[in-house]
């Protein structure tokens, strides 16, 4: 008797961890932490900064993405003419400690979430910029979602 219950055990601690590894497996690696917004029917971008560099250097933009939507979105690229290259990058932890950044394909931005993109974590990497991007200076940006399209923002230039 004490064995079928321990293999009953067995079956469903294994179940539950199937279920959290198909559950895991929808959200991309690497994104922030999602927090609860009101609904608002409208998918927003706020908060938006980019860090000062020079001219030819690489840079951080960093903003949230309120999804006030009952359908998760998914950001797919961003552009801007501020930078030769723009691309969404995730910032991760590599061996002895060390952090990295890797492009990631998407960002997903779930029905009622807010995402962070941040330092240290998911950002908007531009490269090689064109022109020296100073304190005060704004950058034009277009960030292209999945469902909600293109939205444009801009950043206001931060020296942090």
């Amino acid at each position: 008797m004490n064995l079928v219950k321990l293999f009953l055990v067995a079956a469903i601690v294994f179940t539950a961890a199937g279920c959290r590894q198909e559950q895991e497996s929808d959200v991309k690696p690497g994104s922030p932490e999602a927090i609860s917004v009101d609904k608002t029917g409208t998918l927003n971008v706020e908060d938006v900064w980019v860090r000062v560099a020079g001219k030819g250097r690489n840079t951080a933009m960093f903003l949230n993405i309120l999804n006030g939507t009952e359908v998760a979105d998914t950001l797919i690229s961003a552009e801007s003419d501020a930078a030769v290259l723009v691309e969404l990058h995730e910032t991760y932890e590599r061996e002895n400690d060390m952090m990295g950044m890797r492009e990631v394909e998407y960002i997903l931005a779930p029905s009622l979430q807010k995402v962070e993109l941040k330092p240290r974590g998911l950002h908007v990497m531009l490269i090689t910029l064109n022109d020296d991007l100073m304190a005060g200076d704004t950058v034009f940006a277009k960030l292209n979602f999945k469902g909600a399209g293109q939205i444009d923002i801009t950043a206001i230039a931060v020296d942090q």
